[in-house]
């Protein structure tokens, strides 16, 4: 199932780059793509979405940039 969420607070192309490197290295989605243009980020997943938001905010405290991963309205 396609999971996509909103990402606040990346400031520049690099930094969304830098995001989803180390969300691919930690969290254990290989399916995951960090869009700066759009402020979002997509994965695949057959876990609960809340779950997934539930994984992916916890690895934001180590994370190489300051973003917070949103549920998308």
């Amino acid at each position: 199932m396609k999971h996509v969420f909103a990402i606040k607070g990346l400031d520049c192309p690099c930094c969304s780059n830098s995001l989803e490197v180390y969300l691919k290295k930690t969290s254990g989605y290989d399916d995951l793509q960090v869009s700066f243009l759009t402020a979002r980020l997509t994965l695949t997943s057959d876990e609960d979405e809340e779950l997934v938001l539930v994984k992916l905010k916890g690895l934001m405290d180590k994370a190489p940039v300051y973003a917070q991963i949103l549920e998308v309205d």
